[in-house]
């Protein structure tokens, strides 16, 4: 929206109809202002806009003069001039009512003056009109397109800083949860790590080899392989040990001692041709066998291992 000044002697825009005299002081809009004396008198304006306002100047010899006014020919509107003790410039003398947007014409007519003779002062007894304001809500003004530049001016800074300040709190977020999901796969590898270390130190224990011997029982038929083995070993033992008992000659009794040398059980040697039988219940341990040949001496007495056998049925 915008007002525009019309200054009384932009001739482009006033029409002078009549005598008309020109004057003017620094009070004065541009320090001009046109009066006339003669009643008739009258001017002309061209504007567009919705609205027009009249400002003059008036002294002590313009109580009671009377203008009119009219705006594209409607009935005019008589005002008059008040009474002041001196000069007063830039007073209202008339504004017009709403008006629809578009071309107007104003027609401004004097209508009575006041009679002063003065030879000293010509002029006197009327009202000066100095400048005109029209208003048309179609013109953008300087100052609003000023503040207009200057409000999408600021909007856009605004939103340049907001976008940044939002961009930044984005990308420290983005970092604080990459630096936070980095520590968590670090402490991870680190305890998988750790828990590797231990695996493979466990790994290197290796436990001690235990061969999968069990006691053989002695009603078996490996237990008396074994048995009638360690009787031929026991035998030639003590043909060698001495040499004057020929081999087969005498059935020998031999005791088995433990760790401790202790006496875990005896029982005779057999030689070829003879049998050994278990000592009866409450006997002697050296019960002698069947058939046995004379002139025979008590071998020495040897120790041996108890038979073992393994899971496989191998005798050891």
């Amino acid at each position: 929206m915008s007002t525009t000044y019309i200054d009384d002697q932009d001739l482009t825009k006033v029409t002078y109809n009549g005598t008309w005299a020109q004057g003017g002081s620094p009070g004065d809009y541009k320090e001009t202002v046109a009066s006339s004396t003669h009643v008739g008198d009258s001017f002309t304006i061209d504007f567009k806009g919705t609205s027009i306002t009249v400002f003059g100047t008036i002294d002590a010899a313009s109580e009671g003069v009377v203008t009119t006014y009219s705006v594209d020919g409607a009935s005019p509107a008589n005002v008059t001039a008040p009474a002041v003790l001196s000069d007063t410039p830039q007073q209202q003398f008339w504004k017009s009512p709403a008006l629809s947007l578009g071309q107007h014409k104003l027609l401004v007519t004097v209508g009575k003056v006041n009679d002063v003779i003065d030879p000293d002062s010509p002029g006197e007894g009327t009202v000066w009109f100095d400048y005109f304001l029209t208003f048309d809500p179609s013109i953008v003004s300087p100052t609003s397109s000023r503040t207009s530049n200057h409000a999408a001016v600021g909007a856009i800074i605004g939103g340049v800083i907001g976008g940044l300040l939002f961009a930044i709190i984005v990308t420290v977020i983005i970092y604080l949860k990459r630096r936070h999901r980095h520590r968590k796969i670090q402490s991870s590898e680190g305890n998988v790590a750790s828990n590797s270390s231990i695996g493979t130190r466990m790994a290197n224990i290796h436990s001690f080899p235990l061969h999968p011997f069990t006691l053989g029982p002695r009603n078996t038929t490996a237990a008396r392989r074994n048995k009638n083995a360690q009787d031929a070993v026991i035998h030639v033992l003590s043909s060698v040990i001495n040499p004057r008992t020929p081999l087969g000659t005498k059935n020998h009794s031999s005791r088995v001692l433990n760790r401790d040398n202790r006496e875990v059980s005896r029982f005779p040697i057999a030689g070829p041709g003879t049998s050994w039988e278990p000592p009866p219940l409450g006997g002697e341990a050296n019960s002698q066998p069947q058939s046995v040949p004379p002139n025979t001496i008590d071998a020495p007495t040897v120790d041996m291992p108890p038979a073992y056998t393994d899971v496989m049925g191998v005798s050891v």
